[in-house]
């Protein structure tokens, strides 16, 4: 009972503050709202009474419809990003914003608890930032400096899926470097031309990673670090009071865009991988259906290199592993929440998904979208409602031996760097999980830590805002993935053991 006072009172503050600094009611006029209802119902989807788009999103007592406003809101806002790859930001604007992405980061934020949890004070940036703002007065902004303090944020705690939509100055990608030798643990630092950059002692995701190296013929001991690529060049790496110096890991450029199968020899098979789309997957399905020898290989590399990701074709794995053992390959731990934030979020990214949608549609997609109408006419509850979802193969537990340990079945590789992203990840943490698998190239992009994007925007400035509704911990141990992504067990560190060449002798040694 205690906790559900704490919870009303912070919520009653919160709209009391909303309230008091907006500089005006947020108001969506009639005939936005009847656009967006022809349009749903031109679908073929049966909406609730009030249609999708209430008057006052913004306002309390709050419902699964606040927050969400019409499709052409979102437009304004990408009209003129992508015109010019910028946004004009009133600061006055943004400032009478604040409260409204408080709001939803306390309630709907994925990030928020393990943020405070490593020390964030959440209470005095959003008050730093007002201080900021105000100082601006009525100034027109550019994102990168109205949002500055995000981007002191995201340093802190990067998040791939939140942030100002499309912006991608505050995120980033992964880099693998290798080191000239062992470290003595724990390593404490990173050290570029720009300065010292400090590695959290209990992040295993920021330590330097044992692995093998392959160098086109032969294994040898390795170790490598893999960090932000926005951090790059990064020289030395820190540990044990001692300085080693880095060497970057390189990524592979010209690879194919279409999937292939190709028979490398000695029950050897190549797979490529290319990108995750309905049409490329169907494309991939069709590849395999016509291959010679399938599931009957002694050991297949999939090359997953350059795949932005998409929707994961997690069933072709059927053709080298029981489905059973797919499945709980395919599960992890994951943390999200429920309320009616959450359901507002979600749903306003729906809307982003169904755009360009046209009737008659096929019963599936709109059964699912007459699902995501039918959740906003449910009786609101705004409690948070934490959900934890608990996985049985958590990428701690896999073990990689050189031999090949069960001759029976066919061997996965899964062939990554720093182009794998999203759904190639779920691709090679499932590949991983399998018994006997190998991981092999450098570390993916990272952008799978924190998941399930919820979209909104802020309605005085117009910026179209989004947050990870969820939270996935891939490893079962709490490390950082976003911007480190997946380790490997074989290195592959330069151009000549990445080259076909040395894949395939590569291949060749796994399998013996």
């Amino acid at each position: 009972m205690k906790g559900t006072w704490k919870y009303l009172i912070t919520l009653c503050a919160l709209a009391t503050l909303l309230a008091a600094s907006s500089a005006a009611r947020i108001t969506v006029p009639q005939s936005e709202i009847d656009a967006e209802t022809a349009r749903w119902t031109a679908l073929g989807v049966k909406l609730p009474p009030g249609g999708i788009v209430i008057a006052h999103p913004y306002d309390p007592p709050y419902s699964n419809r606040s927050f969400v406003v019409p499709w052409s809101w979102f437009q304004r806002f990408y009209s003129v990003f992508l015109a010019k790859h910028e946004y004009p930001v009133r600061a006055s604007a943004l400032r009478a914003d604040l409260p409204v992405l408080r709001l939803l980061m306390e309630r709907a934020y994925s990030g928020y608890e393990p943020a405070k949890r490593r020390g964030w004070n959440f209470e005095r940036w959003f008050a730093n930032w007002d201080a900021m703002l105000r100082a601006r007065r009525d100034q027109t902004l550019s994102i990168g400096s109205a949002f500055a303090p995000w981007g002191d944020f995201e340093r802190f705690q990067l998040d791939n899926h939140s942030g100002v939509v499309g912006y991608q100055a505050f995120v980033s990608g992964s880099a693998s470097a290798q080191l000239a030798r062992a470290p003595v643990l724990p390593c404490t630092a990173l050290l570029s031309a720009a300065g010292r950059i400090a590695l959290h002692k209990s992040d295993l995701g920021q330590e330097p990673h044992s692995v093998v190296q392959w160098d086109g013929s032969a294994f040898s001991p390795a170790w490598y670090v893999s960090f932000p690529k926005r951090d790059w060049p990064v020289q030395t790496i820190e540990c044990g009071g001692a300085r080693i110096a880095l060497r970057a890991v390189p990524t592979v450029s010209g690879l194919t865009q279409q999937p292939s199968y190709e028979t490398l020899g000695d029950g050897i098979a190549y797979v490529r991988m290319a990108n995750f789309s309905d049409a490329g997957d169907d494309q991939l399905r069709s590849v395999l259906s016509k291959a010679s020898g399938l599931g009957k290989e002694r050991l297949v590399v999939l090359d997953l290199r350059g795949n932005g990701g998409g929707s994961a074709p997690v069933d072709v794995l059927n053709n080298w592993a029981a489905q059973s053992a797919i499945d709980r390959a395919s599960s992890f731990d994951s943390y999200e929440t429920e309320s009616c934030f959450v359901t507002a979020l979600r749903f306003n990214l729906q809307m982003h998904l169904m755009r360009g949608l046209k009737a008659p549609l096929p019963a599936p997609e709109l059964q699912f979208l007459q699902q995501s109408v039918n959740e906003l006419a449910q009786p609101p509850n705004c409690e948070v409602r934490p959900v934890t979802t608990r996985g049985e193969s958590p990428l701690r537990d896999h073990r990689f031996t050189v031999k090949n340990a069960d001759p029976s079945t066919p061997r996965l590789v899964a062939l990554v760097d720093s182009g794998c992203g999203s759904d190639c990840e779920l691709m090679t943490k499932v590949v991983a999980s399998l018994p006997n698998s190998v991981i092999a190239g450098s570390s993916t992009y990272g952008v799978m830590g924190f998941t399930r994007p919820g979209f909104f925007i802020l309605p005085h400035s117009g910026v179209s805002f989004r947050l990870a509704l969820g939270r996935a911990d891939a490893y079962g141990d709490g490390r950082s993935v976003d911007g480190y992504g997946i380790s490997v067990d074989v290195l592959l560190p330069d151009a000549r053991s990445q080259s076909r060449e040395s894949i395939a002798a590569l291949a060749l040694a796994l399998v013996r």
